[in-house]
């Protein structure tokens, strides 16, 4: 518990309770309201026994690279320190007769790494960090199924086909599972394996500790359902295509449950009302104390996203004469209503009436599956388009186009 070397002995802010100078860095005793401690050394007494545990692992295993107050903790160059991506792709093609070709395909990508892109401090001589680093297991697994059908029905007639299913899962855990650190240190008895998070607020005079542990939990599944057909005709000089396409998008959310998170700042040892706020207290000291400004915990969620597109276009690629083109062409889109396959949803609508409080301004859950929070369905997202190729000289052509 000492914090001597954040002391500046030439600032001087006042006097305390029991008349000791206030010095720029000092740490305020909570259980004696108004004193510092003197030398700015928290009795080993006082320190929480969650603390002590903490410390002890910090001792053993994360301990400075440099006497240095700033800059001294040890971390990867890599945010993937390590990761084995696999990839496979599968095209098969049959000709069911001269005039109608069969195509199908599967894609997979497979790619578990260890992700470090939330800073974190990090174990010696480990190659996940240990359990206080705020490193992740992810694993994300792809898939994508395309089957497709082209049927020349006459020379210049020509029918395409495709069904596409895309299915993305993404997932993380802490990579040091196993041990249930809540219940290790006395903290909380949940099953969750992440080493609580512990954040200690914002600097002080330019010196800050890093944060400790992770609430990795969870995955999400997202999947995409896509049915496209357009028909081709050449007739004369026109070239015409017809067709549309059909989207059904879900994005399943499953969360964690009872991870801890623990959030100190300098305003538990320091003193929060006066001008020096900012320059007294110190989080790290808030912490061993066990002088928790909030602390959450991770709760189970499971929410199921829903929403449909689909689209209609025609378009004419039409060769006026043998030096000029033009194409012309109108595309429709409709987006459908976002959704909750079970209605687990709620907005704050600003017309709404608060029951309690009785002015505009309440929030509204979804009354069930079909409901949306999207009111107003556009039907008039047309978009026009003109373009034209002009080919003057041999080696020359000019482009231009328009569209909304």
């Amino acid at each position: 518990g000492d914090f001597s070397a954040l002391l500046n002995t030439s600032t001087v802010f006042g006097k305390d309770a029991h008349g000791n100078p206030i010095y720029s860095g000092a740490i305020f005793n909570s259980q004696d309201p108004g004193a510092v401690f003197p030398g700015n050394v928290i009795p080993g007494n006082l320190i929480s026994s969650a603390s002590k545990k903490i410390i002890a692992l910090y001792q053993k295993d994360y301990a400075p690279q440099s006497s240095s107050l700033v800059g001294n903790n040890r971390f990867p160059t890599s945010n993937s320190p390590s990761q084995t991506p696999n990839q496979a792709v599968v095209k098969l093609d049959h000709n069911l007769t001269d005039r109608n070709h069969l195509s199908g395909s599967w894609v997979y990508d497979h790619r578990p790494r260890l992700l470090v892109d939330s800073g974190g401090v990090w174990q010696s001589g480990s190659t996940d960090g240990g359990p206080m680093a705020a490193d992740r297991y992810q694993t994300v697994v792809g898939h994508q199924f395309r089957v497709g059908d082209s049927l020349t029905i006459t020379p210049n007639l020509l029918n395409s086909f495709t069904a596409t299913y895309n299915r993305y899962w993404n997932g993380s855990v802490p990579p040091t599972g196993g041990t249930n650190w809540l219940q290790e240190l006395g903290l909380d008895h949940t099953s969750a394996v992440n080493f609580p998070a512990i954040s200690f607020g914002s600097a002080v005079n330019g010196i800050g500790e890093t944060g400790l542990g992770d609430t990795w939990q969870g995955f999400y599944v997202a999947s995409t359902f896509l049915l496209d057909e357009s028909l081709s005709w050449t007739h004369g000089k026109h070239n015409f295509k017809f067709g549309g396409d059909f989207r059904a998008m879900e994005i399943n959310s499953h969360g964690g449950s009872g991870a801890d998170s623990f959030n100190f700042s300098n305003n538990e040892t320091g003193a929060p009302s006066q001008s020096y706020a900012n320059q007294v207290g110190f989080g790290f000291a808030s912490f061993l104390l066990g002088n928790v400004q909030t602390a959450t915990q991770t709760t189970p969620y499971d929410l199921y996203g829903r929403r449909k597109a689909m689209s209609l276009f025609g378009q004419d690629t039409w060769k006026i004469t043998p030096k000029l083109t033009l194409n012309i062409g109108l595309r429709w889109d409709a987006t459908f209503r976002f959704h909750e396959k079970y209605g687990h949803w709620a907005s704050f609508d600003l017309n709404t009436v608060d029951p309690n409080l009785g002015i505009p301004g309440a929030v509204v859950y979804a009354k069930n599956g079909s409901d949306s929070f999207e009111r107003n369905q556009d039907w008039h997202n047309f978009g026009p388009q003109i373009g034209l190729a002009y080919n003057p000289w041999k080696k020359v052509v000019f482009r231009g186009s328009f569209g909304i």
